[in-house]
């Protein structure tokens, strides 16, 4: 019963990696008088992004590619030294042999690669990729690049060393020029060649990057540390309105009592003198006896 629970856990593993793969694709490699031409036919539109660092073209896969490059690489001797395919079919790498160019556009659900010496003009990209306007905004803390994508596509971004790649993963046209007079001092940024558009900014100093998707749009947040940060409010609080109390309502007025109605006609009692004092009737002085006036 384990070994057959293991082979069952082994069998739905293999089932959910083919399935998660994009299905067989063919690798074609054709040349035409100082031109050669990759082409990668798929049984369905696969999305992918691509960038190049020196003579290598790096186009990457999500869900992974399954197929052979080896009779490709053979028809493109003297314009591609290997094809490989790493990470398990999720990045093929293109080679390209020394004074070659590349170009990558879609045709349908083939993916191809133009290749063509430096001095060669290459097939012109098609110009029905809709122009994707780009705006730059400073902020305090940050400073913000935001492509206006009409629909919702996919991005990639990688920094390193310095610089910040940021690849689409459908046809646009970019305004680079523009976009470079946009940006603060110290940025620099070029385009990548490729079918769909693809940025590479010099970031200057200690600048990191972040990206997001904001609905179709994608937005790149480029903060600096010496940027200031955002000043606090000094300003005092409003002070509370105060509110006037109710009036108090006024004193009652005190009335004095009316006074009694005088009745007609009543006579008014006569005053009364007041007792006079009754003198006490002084009693007569004794009379004081008389000296004799001889011998008798």
């Amino acid at each position: 019963m384990a070994r057959l629970g293991a082979a069952m856990v082994a069998c739905l593993t293999l089932f959910v990696a083919m399935a998660a793969a994009a299905g067989p694709v063919e690798f074609i490699g054709a040349v035409t008088d100082q031109r050669a031409r990759l082409v990668i036919k798929a049984p369905r539109v696969l999305p992918f992004a691509n960038d190049q660092i020196g003579r290598g073209l790096i186009l990457t896969f999500d869900p992974p590619l399954r197929g052979d490059p080896a009779p490709a690489q053979a028809a493109l001797r003297g314009f591609v030294e290997a094809i490989e395919l790493e990470d398990g079919g999720a990045t093929v790498v293109v080679t390209l042999a020394a004074g070659q160019r590349a170009r990558v556009s879609r045709k349908g659900t083939d993916i191809v690669v133009e290749i063509a010496a430096t001095d060669v003009a290459l097939a012109k990209a098609p110009d029905a990729a809709p122009i994707i306007p780009a705006r730059v905004g400073r902020h305090p803390r940050y400073d913000r690049v935001v492509f206006d994508w009409p629909r919702r596509v996919g991005y990639r971004l990688n920094v390193a060393d310095g610089r910040a790649r940021v690849t689409f993963q459908a046809p646009g046209r970019i305004d680079v020029a523009a976009l470079a007079r946009r940006l603060p001092a110290g940025f620099k940024v070029t385009a990548l060649a490729g079918a769909t558009p693809g940025l590479t900014f010099d970031l200057p100093g200690d600048v990191s990057v972040r990206g997001a998707r904001l609905g179709p749009k994608i937005v790149l947040d480029f903060t600096r540390p010496g940027l200031a940060a955002k000043p606090k409010s000094t300003a005092k609080p409003p002070a509370p309105v105060k509110t006037k109390s109710a009036a108090k309502p006024p004193a009652p007025v005190k009335t004095p009592p009316a006074a009694p109605a005088k009745t007609a006609g009543a006579e008014q009692p006569a005053s009364v003198p007041s007792p006079a004092k009754t003198g006490v009737a002084s009693q007569p002085k004794a009379p004081q006896n008389a000296s004799p006036s001889g011998k008798t």
